[in-house]
């Protein structure tokens, strides 16, 4: 990863990380939080391809098991 590469989504100036997965599947970008039972949460991402039509996945952990959402492709 690296830090302020990108417009960002805001389009301002070089504030938007870039991450290169390059070929490998199994690339991943992880944040652990803190979180309250019996709150509600919103998961929030901006996600812009260099180039062509690659996919990715959000995943969510509760502690016991993994739910992933479908593909997701971001447009260049």
């Amino acid at each position: 990863m690296t830090a302020d590469q990108e417009d960002g989504p805001n389009g301002s100036s070089s504030t938007a990380d870039e991450v290169d997965f390059g070929a490998t599947a199994t690339n991943e970008v992880t944040q652990t939080v803190t979180l309250s039972a019996d709150t509600n949460y919103t998961l929030s991402v901006w996600a812009k391809a260099a180039s062509g039509t690659p996919s990715f996945r959000l995943m969510i952990n509760n502690g016991t098991s993994n739910v992933a959402s479908s593909d997701l492709t971001p447009n260049t």
